[in-house]
C-alpha cells in the first residue's frame, strides 16, 4: 500500500489530494470501522467531479456547518451553485436548510442584523447599536422559535445559506487516521514545510488506534461532552452521560483525563462537591494531586497530615471519617 505524503504547496489543490490520501486509506484500513452508508459516501465523494469535492474539503477544513453561498468564492470552483447542487444530489450538502433565528443571527452582519430588527419586530434601533445588543433583541422575541428556510425568515437576504452534511463523517475520518482530535487537515502543511516530522509507522492491525467503532464512537463522546461544558453546559447535565470504564487501556486513560478537566471546570466554578466526586472517579495524576488540595482548603488540619507525608492515609481513611 502507498505510504501518506503530504502533497506540495505549488499543486492548487493540495488540501484536497491529501484528503482524498486520508480517504482512500481508511476505505482500505478501516472498513469495519464506518457504516455502509459511510462507505457510500466517501465512494460517491471520490466520484464527484474536482470542483464538487474541492469544495466539500474547503467547507469541511472550515468551522461550522452552516455557510453563506456569498462568502464561497473559490478559484477552483468556477460554479458554485453547480457544485453545491452536486454535493446536495449525493447528501453531502443541503441547499435550503431550515435554520434558528439564532444561527441565521451568527451569519449576519451588523447592518444586517439591524435590518432584521426592523423587519421581524418593526422597530428602529440607534444606528450604532452593539450586534450582540441586536442579537438579544430579536432572540427575546423569538426564544423558541423553530427552524425555518432562509426565504420565510428574510425573503430578502442577498444570499443563500447551505449546510455541510459531511461535518461528522469527516472528524471521523480524521480521528481514525491521527488517533486524536488536537491534529486536523493542516498537519500535512505543516509536514511539506519541514516544520515538522512524523515517524514511518507500518499499518499493521497492531498499529491501528482503534480496533471497534465502539471505540471510535466513545473518544466522540467524550470530545463532545467535554466541547458542551466548555461551550456553558453544565457539567451537572454532562455527568451522567459520561461513558463507563473501558477495557481499552489508552481510551481508559482518555476517559479519566476527560473526567479530571471536568473536574477542574467544576473546581473553578466552585463546585467543589461535583470537583471531588469527578476527581475521585478519575486515575489521571492530576486528579489525586487536586483531591488532596480540595481536601486541605476544606479540612485545614489535614495540612499536617500532609507535611507529614501521609497522602494515602487521607485518600483511604479521610473521606470516610469525614462523611
Amino acid at each position: 500500500m502507498p505510504p501518506v505524503i503530504a502533497t506540495s504547496l505549488s499543486d492548487p489543490l493540495y488540501y484536497l489530494r491529501n484528503a482524498e490520501q486520508v480517504i482512500k486509506l481508511c476505505l482500505r484500513q478501516y472498513p469495519h470501522l464506518l457504516t455502509p452508508e459511510e462507505r457510500q459516501h466517501l465512494q460517491q465523494f471520490l466520484q464527484l467531479t474536482t470542483a464538487s469535492q474541492a469544495l466539500l474539503v474547503r467547507l469541511v477544513m472550515r468551522k461550522g456547518t452552516l455557510f453563506r453561498t456569498d462568502k464561497l468564492n473559490y478559484h477552483e470552483v468556477p460554479n458554485l451553485m453547480c457544485a453545491l447542487e452536486e454535493l446536495s444530489a449525493v447528501g453531502l450538502a443541503t441547499l435550503l436548510p431550515a435554520i434558528t433565528l439564532s444561527e441565521l443571527c451568527q451569519l449576519t452582519k451588523r447592518e444586517e442584523c439591524r435590518h432584521l430588527v426592523q423587519r421581524l419586530i418593526k422597530t428602529e434601533l440607534k444606528a450604532n447599536t452593539r450586534k450582540a445588543d441586536l442579537i438579544a433583541t430579536l432572540l427575546s422575541h423569538y426564544p423558541t422559535s423553530e427552524p425555518q428556510p432562509l426565504a420565510t425568515w428574510w425573503p430578502e437576504a442577498s444570499f443563500q445559506v447551505i449546510e455541510l452534511r459531511a461535518a461528522a463523517l469527516f472528524e471521523r475520518l480524521r480521528l481514525m487516521f491521527f488517533g486524536n482530535l488536537h491534529q486536523d487537515w493542516s498537519e500535512f502543511v505543516l509536514t511539506e514545510l519541514g516544520l515538522q516530522q512524523f515517524e514511518t509507522v507500518p499499518l499493521t492491525p497492531d498499529s491501528q488506534p482503534f480496533q471497534t467503532r465502539a471505540e471510535v464512537d466513545l473518544y466522540l463522546t467524550l470530545q463532545h461532552l467535554l466541547a458542551r461544558v466548555n461551550e456553558g453546559e453544565a457539567i451537572a447535565d454532562i455527568y451522567p452521560l459520561l461513558p463507563a470504564p473501558v477495557h481499552c487501556e489508552w481510551l481508559e486513560y482518555r476517559r479519566n483525563k476527560v473526567l479530571y478537566q471536568l473536574g477542574r471546570i467544576a473546581e473553578r466554578q466552585l463546585e467543589l462537591s461535583l470537583a471531588l466526586n469527578l476527581y475521585e472517579q478519575s486515575s489521571h495524576r492530576e486528579a489525586y494531586i487536586r483531591t488532596l488540595r480540595l481536601l486541605e482548603k476544606q479540612h485545614p488540619p489535614v495540612r499536617y497530615l500532609l507535611k507529614l507525608g501521609m497522602h494515602s492515609v487521607i485518600l483511604s481513611n479521610l473521606k470516610r471519617a469525614l462523611s
